[in-house]
């Protein structure tokens, strides 16, 4: 795959047809208004039935092979770790979850992602062993995806509490990226 080094961000070159999710190119993987046999709608039905070969990540779309090589989801992978752990079990709505994705794609900065996986991946490892940790995260998840869902124009309404938990979290994580490195998120979903 080709890429294009652009100040901090490598920038791959939609023409080059190499796997990318199932076989796709780049631009049909990060075509998300198809929602049945490319795109995140591929993606959403393999993160849901395990095959968590489809993530976001800023430098290429849907389940690019540049996040998986660069060690731990690299300088972009920005898989939602705790919004698809709710969506394997159906406790989040595809569509919910596809627009939290994209969203951190197009709207959150390296920093942001690296800050959130560095808590959130050990806390999806706790929520796998402690329903009362699952408890404790669910609405958070659920109100704040719906709010990002509203903002990418796939629910008709926003939440109150979902803005709420952005202007807390995001910034949070921002902050945290600041001073850690970017940790395994794929390792989730090998076990």
């Amino acid at each position: 795959m080709k890429k294009v080094e652009c100040s901090k961000i490598t920038v791959l070159d939609p023409s080059d047809t190499q796997h990318v999710v199932g076989g796709m190119s780049i631009s049909d993987a990060a075509n998300t208004a198809i929602g049945g046999d490319k795109g995140c709608g591929s993606g959403a039905r393999d993160a849901r039935d395990g095959n968590m070969g489809t993530h976001m990540n800023h430098s290429g779309g849907c389940g690019s092979e540049a996040g998986k090589n660069r060690g731990g989801g690299g300088r972009g992978g920005s898989s939602r770790v705790i919004c698809t752990h709710f969506y394997r079990k159906g406790m989040l709505d595809a569509e919910v979850w596809r627009a939290d994705l994209q969203y951190t794609q197009n709207h959150l900065s390296e920093t942001t992602v690296r800050g959130y996986h560095y808590w959130a991946i050990p806390y999806v490892e706790l929520m796998r062993k402690s329903p009362l940790a699952e408890k404790i995260m669910y609405p958070i998840a659920k109100y704040r995806a719906i709010e990002l869902a509203y903002q990418m124009k796939i629910v008709e309404k926003g939440s109150l509490r979902g803005k709420a938990v952005r202007l807390v979290v995001e910034p949070a994580c921002f902050l945290i990226g600041c001073v850690c490195k970017q940790k395994d998120w794929q390792a989730l979903w090998q076990k």
